[in-house]
């Protein structure tokens, strides 16, 4: 699949992912890399070790799709490979996704086909932006929170951290990543001083 490409979507539901995958499923992981369907597998493992809490589950649903969505399809690599150097790259790309990896209204990931088989939503996208009222134009977007990119940090290097102690990797990328605090831009509030004019003394 190209850069270009519209991707599908990758892990499922709780109940589903706890269950076999579908043939669609089992075909599309292995066109994506050798290793993939393996780290697959370790994925659906870290997101059913959240299956207590739900909305535990779908936050870390959403970042480590968008990762693992980067590095097999964007990326053509594996998590494996990853370094730090790539994970500064990743920081930069979630806050400007491509367009077509972009949806403007929330879509079911995956849909019952007419054999009962679950296939990908046609109208999924990776990344969900509503329009900014406020832009000027009506294609630009509002532009991602610092508290929702520091939330993606942490997700990363919490799934990195399963990884290592899976053995699966030998580091941590994130935790070598030496540009956070330049990545995640400190917000300083910009103090408005009024002054009184002449004619007002």
């Amino acid at each position: 699949m190209s850069k270009k490409n519209i991707p599908y979507p990758l892990f499922d539901n709780m109940d589903c992912l706890m269950g076999p995958l579908s043939a669609w499923h089992d075909r599309y992981l292995a066109t994506l890399g050798e290793k993939v369907p393996q780290e697959y597998r370790l994925g659906v493992r870290f997101l059913l070790s959240y299956q207590g809490s739900l909305d535990t589950f779908t936050s870390y649903r959403r970042e480590i799709e968008r990762l693992c969505q980067w590095v097999w399809v964007y990326k053509k690599q594996t998590l494996h490979t990853i370094g730090r150097d790539d994970i500064a790259e990743y920081l930069r790309f979630v806050q400007d996704p491509p367009q077509h990896w972009v949806g403007h209204k929330h879509a079911q990931r995956f849909l019952v086909g007419e054999d009962g088989e679950r296939v990908p939503s046609p109208d999924w996208r990776p990344f969900l932006q509503r329009k900014n009222k406020s832009a000027e134009s009506s294609e630009e977007k509002a532009p991602m929170q610092q508290a929702s990119l520091r939330a993606v940090i942490a997700s990363v290097s919490t799934f990195y951290t399963y990884l290592l102690q899976e053995g699966y990797v030998e580091k941590n990328p994130v935790i070598l990543l030496r540009q956070k605090s330049q990545i995640i831009q400190k917000r300083q509030q910009t103090r408005i001083t009024r002054k009184l004019t002449r004619n007002q003394w």
